[in-house]
């Protein structure tokens, strides 16, 4: 319809500047991630060095193996993050998939295709970087600390 259509050509001019800047932050929260204690390993999709090499918002990380009975407190601690399942959105999202997006697949397929309950899905917004990671931060901090 003719009011989405002008949304979406309206959304695309600055669209490039977002991703960018989108990117920069996950990027920056990617190495952050990965040094974390709370976390066992962080996962930026890239293809080849030619394609998606600057994938924008997306990260998954797998939380350590005895923290992950305590994915609802994480989430409950966070401020800075949506639940859902959402991508490329100006606010920032947490996602479990296993649970989520992938919950109508059963056990043994998700399995075959890697899919652990340990891993978690950041689509990373426009907020500020340094709010963004002390908000992970302090969630991690809650849960290490049960």
């Amino acid at each position: 319809d003719p009011n989405s259509a002008w949304l979406l050509r309206r959304s695309m001019q600055t669209f490039h500047i977002r991703m960018k800047a989108q990117s920069e932050t996950t990027k920056i929260i990617r190495d952050w991630l990965s040094k974390h204690e709370a976390v066992k390993k962080v996962y930026y999709p890239q293809i080849d060095g030619k394609q998606l090499t600057d994938y924008a918002t997306l990260l998954f990380f797998d939380l350590r193996d005895d923290l992950i009975d305590r994915y609802p407190q994480f989430i409950e601690a966070l401020r800075w993050f949506d639940t859902g399942t959402g991508m490329a959105c100006v606010t920032s999202m947490v996602a479990r998939p296993y649970f989520g997006s992938h919950a109508s697949m059963s056990d043994s397929d998700k399995e075959t295709m890697g899919l652990t309950a340990q891993l978690v899905r950041l689509s990373i917004g426009l907020e500020d970087t340094n709010d963004l990671m002390e908000d992970l931060n302090n969630a991690f901090k809650k849960i290490m600390s049960l």
